[in-house]
């Protein structure tokens, strides 16, 4: 029987899939199975799977395309170790991750429900865009309700015990379902971290996060979701407006300029205080061309300052 269950959902990224499988088999912690979710994938998902040549690792289908969270769930159905955790076909593991966590883990009080660690985000080009290291442990969930603390769930690790009393993920949203995840654990477990990053996220184009009409309808179902709760927080309300924001700079990107007002308007109305708002806002009545020119310019004048601000720290 495994120890843990490794639950990868994968859905046309087969140029990722086999990296990621890797890095769990290749963890000095072996006691697991690891189950690959092929959410409806038009590439050829069961070969990469069946070329491991390797018992612990099973396969299923799903003819239809049910998203991260059907995907997730559809693993967790047929999971059997007493341990969950959860690796995007996009990410990596470092090989002492699930050794580093289940020592903790393990060794916790039993209101501890689940770990989670750092992670290093890396451009396609190799080149590390920013690394992440967690700070918010015991009970989280007020932090959880004003911002994400936990990130990707391929840092997290959790009893099997967090899903029989929160439940698996909620199908019915269409982003920022990690999120809602980790808030309903929250209400009944607390959580650890490890300080350092365990894992490698991979930035690039096919992701849900570049999909301005995916995360809009996201952020719309949070805000009807926790309304309650997030209206006792500035600083939720200050989390989903940030959120709408990106929403509208996405669109503006995209060529879709009444949408990206629409949603910088609703920014502001959520959290009035914020100057971005009132800059990207600006910049979207210029047109595409130019909101696009001046992000670039300012982009560059950012880099730039945070290149001298390094200099300036040698010693």
């Amino acid at each position: 029987m495994p120890i843990v269950s490794v639950i990868i959902p994968t859905h046309n990224r087969n140029g990722f899939l086999q990296s990621a499988i890797e890095s769990v088999l290749n963890q000095t912690f072996q006691a697991f199975e690891i189950i690959v979710v092929d959410d409806a994938s038009i590439d050829d998902v069961q070969s990469i799977v069946q070329g491991f040549h390797d018992r612990r690792i099973k396969y299923i289908r799903h003819e239809i395309n049910k998203g991260e969270a059907g995907a997730r769930n559809t693993g967790i159905m047929h999971s059997k170790g007493e341990f969950i955790a959860f690796l995007d076909d996009d990410d990596i593991w470092f090989p002492d991750k699930l050794e580093l966590q289940m020592n903790v883990l393990e060794n916790s009080h039993t209101h501890v429900g689940g770990i989670y660690s750092g992670f290093i985000a890396m451009e396609c080009d190799k080149q590390i865009s920013h690394t992440w290291i967690p700070t918010s442990k015991g009970d989280i969930y007020q932090d959880l309700l004003v911002k994400n603390t936990i990130g990707t769930p391929s840092t997290l690790l959790i009893k099997r015990a967090c899903i029989e009393t929160a439940g698996v993920f909620d199908e019915n949203l269409f982003y920022n379902v990690d999120h809602d995840f980790y808030l309903r654990i929250a209400k009944h477990f607390h959580f650890e971290y490890i300080a350092k990053p365990l894992v490698q996220y991979n930035i690039h184009e096919n992701r849900l996060s570049n999909n301005p009409e995916v995360v809009a309808k996201g952020f719309e179902a949070m805000s009807r979701k926790y309304q309650g709760e997030l209206g006792k927080y500035r600083k939720g309300r200050k989390y989903l407006a940030r959120g709408f924001l990106s929403v509208g700079v996405g669109f503006c990107y995209k060529g879709d300029k009444t949408k990206g007002f629409e949603a910088i308007m609703k920014s502001i109305r959520l959290y009035p205080f914020e100057p971005r708002a009132y800059f990207n806002l600006g910049l979207s009545l210029l047109g595409t061309s130019n909101f696009i020119k001046i992000k670039k310019f300012k982009n560059i004048l950012v880099n730039l300052f945070k290149k001298n601000n390094q200099i300036l720290k040698l010693p």
